[in-house]
């Protein structure tokens, strides 16, 4: 129904009536605000003119208001956001918008995503060797082996997870679930200035698909599983040896630009897994990694420009469509 879909958009774009109203008016569409809630309360409808004005200000086709509602439509979020309900409703708007879109693709061509909701395993923190086990079989089911990852991006949609970003206006960094009556896996995110960062925070939120832990120790569990990814124990043992006295700088950077993760979580890994002890990994990381600004970084001084960490699968997606004559780019029926 149109009136809904005023309304999702509206909060998509965080618009209250009156600024919607005052947006509308300054293009010459004169509205009152309690107009504009008629029309989302269904106790009217907009003229030709008016949908032509509304369809402009919230970026959509005409065709996309006339669009049936997603009646089914149901999120189960692994991690809601602590915010206000406005603001909680706003992010659910924009989700449904962004989810509506790659299935609204992948029906016309054809498409059906092909993972299946894992269910999560529970894991005690006393048994970090578990977390372990999991992220190699987990390396084995994707094919990986003990290669690094050149895409984060590119390998949770080979999986079928999707990928969105999430406007920083929101103020919500990672969010990920999936759709209930699709089985859509997904996890938005907001863009980050370091790439390193940005592949170990994905996968970190990839692995509340797999993990759940108490709410003392999620946080580290999911750290664990993400440098368990990007970091075979097997490779590191390889590339470092497994019982070393000292690690050099330029080891640690050799390894960030090989498997994409920062000397700050290597250095975690290293110890981790017995590499090097925690007499060591202590003095090393407040003493030479903090000194150097490693530890916490507050400008951009390096960044991985060989790990293409763009979303891709909707261009892509798209593209084909539009080649194949399905949609037309001045007459689409999605965003």
């Amino acid at each position: 129904m149109i009136s809904n879909r005023i309304k999702l958009l509206r909060q998509a774009n965080q618009l209250s009536l009156q600024q919607l109203a005052d947006n509308l008016s300054k293009d010459a569409q004169q509205i009152t605000r309690a107009a504009l809630s008629n029309y989302e309360n269904g106790k009217s409808t907009p003229n030709s003119a008016m949908l032509d004005a509304l369809s402009k200000e919230l970026g959509v086709s005409t065709e996309y208001l006339l669009q049936p509602d997603w009646d089914s439509f149901s999120l189960e979020l692994f991690a809601a956001p602590d915010l206000a309900l406005l603001r909680i409703q706003e992010i659910l708007s924009y989700v449904q918008l962004e989810l509506e879109r790659h299935l609204n693709l992948d029906r016309l061509l054809g498409l059906q995503h092909s993972w299946k909701i894992p269910s999560p395993g529970y894991f005690r923190p006393d048994r970090p060797e578990e977390i372990e086990q999991m992220a190699d079989e987990i390396r084995m089911l994707w094919e990986l082996g003990n290669l690094p990852i050149s895409s984060v991006c590119g390998l949770l949609e080979s999986q079928g997870i999707y990928l969105f970003s999430l406007p920083i206006r929101f103020g919500v960094k990672m969010l990920s679930g999936y759709e209930r009556s699709s089985l859509c896996p997904f996890i938005f995110f907001s863009p980050e200035a370091f790439i390193d960062d940005f592949r170990y925070d994905l996968l970190k939120e990839a692995g509340r698909f797999f993990i759940q832990a108490d709410e003392s120790s999620e946080d580290l569990r999911l750290q664990h599983f993400a440098r368990s990814i990007l970091a075979p124990r097997t490779s590191i043992c390889k590339d470092f040896g497994e019982n070393r006295k000292g690690i050099s700088f330029d080891e640690l950077s050799m390894a960030k630009e090989k498997y994409g993760i920062s000397r700050k979580n290597l250095l975690y890994r290293l110890n981790e897994i017995g590499i090097v002890n925690d007499e060591f990994y202590n003095e090393y990381r407040y003493t030479f990694l903090r000194q150097h600004g490693y530890v916490w970084r507050t400008s951009l001084t390096s960044n991985l420009t060989f790990f293409n960490e763009r979303p891709l699968l909707y261009t892509m997606k798209y593209s084909r469509a539009l080649s194949e004559g399905l949609i037309t780019s001045e007459n689409r029926p999605f965003l």
